[in-house]
């Protein structure tokens, strides 16, 4: 007598590291992939032999992004203003001591060529942290990106 063909089984439901894979491999963009580390711990068994975490990263918190908001106003607004006026004045001295009649030598005048374009430097990084952080107006930043963007990507 033959045997009766058995009815197929039902497909087992896909393991929890199953499911974390097909959902990651149904990820097209990155963001996504941030995204879905960010609602909870996501798990990855056997995948190449060693478990894979990705942990969970709420963001900052406001308290940290105003500190970092401030020490950016600080290290790229205050402090980059001092320290770039000081060099420019510097190198402006620099400069007629440098071209002087007693100091004329080929290597003076290469020295004199690079605070000039040191002092060009020195212009567009202060106008850029002026940009940044204290008057951002029309003019600045027309000249950002008609200048300023073009001397620094140079």
């Amino acid at each position: 007598m033959p045997l009766a063909p058995l009815a197929p089984s039902p497909p087992s439901p896909p393991s929890p590291s199953e499911e974390v894979l097909l959902a990651l491999a149904n990820l097209t963009e990155w963001k996504d992939v941030v995204m879905a580390a960010t609602e909870g711990n996501l798990t990855v068994d056997d995948v190449g032999g060693a478990a894979q975490s990705f942990p969970v990263c709420d963001g900052p918190t406001p308290e940290q992004i105003e500190t970092y908001k401030s020490v950016c106003w600080w290290l790229e607004g205050a402090a980059q203003i001092a320290l770039g006026c000081a060099g420019f004045v510097a190198n402006a001295v620099a400069i007629p001591i440098l071209l002087s009649k007693e100091m004329s030598s080929i290597f003076n005048r290469l020295l004199t060529c690079m605070a000039v374009i040191d002092n060009v430097f020195i212009v567009c990084s202060v106008m850029e942290a002026v940009r940044k952080h204290i008057v951002n107006s029309l003019f600045q930043e027309y000249l950002f990106g008609y200048f300023l963007y073009q001397v620094r990507a140079g």
